[in-house]
């Protein structure tokens, strides 16, 4: 195997990850620009509305924390997920693998892979509030 092989190897394991090194990767840098690609990338996700306190957001809607940045998801994202579940997008930040594309302030995913939740609270408060 050349050093070039070696490399790529090296390479196509850090882009396609494994199970548990790249799930603690963070996620993009904190300079993210319009029509930026993510390719595989684990982002922090949560509601818009209940975590990350989005201005002029209505109801619950996902959405990723990209850099500096949050933006709305739109894509396939999770239909059957309990928002309000101790372990649910209202309740805690989640990590998401992604591919997909920022377009203005909406991050459009063409793939959207919710990680396992971690550290649930085992006393979580039933979440209420009006939207």
């Amino acid at each position: 195997m050349t050093i070039r092989h070696w490399t790529m190897g090296l390479f196509v394991l850090w882009v396609n990850g494994c199970d548990t090194a790249s799930d603690q990767f963070s996620g993009p840098n904190s300079e993210t620009v319009e029509g930026e690609r993510l390719e595989g990338v684990v982002v922090e996700v949560a509601c818009a509305s209940c975590i990350f306190e989005m201005a002029d957001t209505q109801g619950c809607q996902w959405a990723a924390h990209i850099g500096d940045e949050y933006y709305l998801l739109n894509g396939p994202v999770p239909a059957q997920h309990e928002m309000h579940a101790p372990d649910g997008i209202c309740r805690m930040p989640r990590q998401a693998r992604v591919i997909g594309q920022i377009r203005g302030q909406t991050f459009v995913a063409e793939q959207f892979s919710l990680l396992p939740a971690t550290d649930v609270p085992e006393d979580a408060e039933l979440h209420d509030h009006d939207h």
